[in-house]
């Protein structure tokens, strides 16, 4: 018996296969890589074109061009090899882990989704900013056509052989390409929990109404408490730092979107609507109250209002049942400073201070 058993793990291991890795659950593995993946991201996982250039110059990265084999036959970048979007996936194990990988698409986005994922499951990846859409008449393209030469499949413990095969299940892309239409999201608002990672005074100055704000370098701390029972639309400027989030929260076991185009060209120009926390205007003063007479006694005052923590629940939850918006959380973390330590952390059966 030994002896057959050892036969099937030699027989496993030329195969490719590690046994060992069948341990972890590659959504679990991704979720706890995932705690730590946004603070380690270098300039958000973006490079300038300028930048890209001079890397092309270098010679010494793979640049991945993932537009349609037509587009990239008109014009790409020096060296650049091609393998569109949908088809990344097919050659996942055989990208180089030892090289820097740029990843180049038509705005940005779609390489966002790639650059989560490979970037999750130990790949050292970058996407262009802006995509191939930030190129002018002056920028130096090539036409030549450049084969993809695939490296030696690398030998993976079992979490490594995990956030691969979670990656896998983040770059299988759907149809709709893990995307939605602003003017679908606006339409089905209530069916999404709606997660904004851009700066909190971008956020504030315009968002959409019910968005919760958590800016991208932040992600990593607040994961935990995102919902897995609703589908969740990022939202960012462009659409390329959501795309990224959208890629690792699938490979974590969420089912996330990225909200096409972000605020700046989606959103906004769609003239969808937006509501802002910046302060109104001041009023006008109002007139002064009657002195009441010193033998009547004053009005009682209002009495606070409480709220006592239930299982289940979290800051974002709680505003928006009790507030009427999770953008609200931030108010009742800052009323209870004194007893809540992590806003991440709160325990059955406190008692918090409700805004009014």
């Amino acid at each position: 018996m030994k002896k057959l058993i050892s036969l099937l793990l030699a027989a496993a291991i030329l195969a490719g296969i590690s046994v060992i890795a069948l341990a972890v659950e590659p959504a679990e593995a991704a979720f706890e890589a995932a705690k730590t993946y946004f603070e380690k991201a270098d300039g958000k996982n973006m490079l300038s074109l300028e930048k890209v250039l001079e890397i092309a110059e270098e010679g010494d990265s793979l640049i991945l061009d993932i537009r349609s084999a037509e587009d990239y036959a008109k014009g790409h970048l020096k060296g650049a090899v091609n393998i569109p979007f949908v088809k990344v996936v097919e050659f996942l194990d055989q990208l180089p882990r030892e090289q820097r990988v740029v990843v180049a698409c038509y705005s940005g986005q779609t390489a966002g989704q790639i650059v989560g994922s490979l970037r999750l499951a130990g790949f050292n990846a970058y996407s262009l900013s802006g995509g191939m859409g930030a190129a002018t008449e002056e920028t130096p393209l090539e036409t030549e056509i450049h084969e993809f030469v695939p490296v030696e499949k690398a030998r993976l413990n079992e979490t490594e052989a995990a956030l691969l095969e979670a990656a896998r299940t983040a770059m299988t892309i759907p149809e709709g390409n893990n995307v939605i239409k602003p003017a679908d999201l606006n339409e089905h608002l209530a069916d999404y929990f709606v997660l904004d990672v851009r700066g909190a005074e971008t956020f504030a100055k315009g968002h959409i109404e019910g968005a919760v704000n958590v800016p991208y370098l932040e992600m990593g701390a607040y994961i935990d408490q995102l919902p897995r029972d609703k589908a969740i639309a990022i939202v960012c400027n462009s659409g390329q730092q959501s795309s990224q989030t959208a890629a690792v929260l699938i490979a974590s076991g969420f089912k996330a979107l990225n909200v096409q185009s972000g605020m700046n060209n989606g959103w906004n120009k769609a003239n969808l609507p937006i509501v802002s926390d910046q302060p109104a205007p001041p009023e006008k003063p109002a007139e002064p109250a009657p002195v009441q007479p010193e033998h009547q006694p004053a009005p009682a005052q209002p009495q606070a209002k409480t709220y006592i923590v239930k299982s289940g629940d979290c800051l974002w939850n709680i505003a928006r049942d009790q507030l009427g918006s999770g953008a609200r959380w931030n108010e009742i973390y800052q009323l209870n400073r004194d007893i809540i330590r992590n806003p991440e952390r709160i325990s059955v059966g406190q008692e918090l201070d409700m805004p009014a």
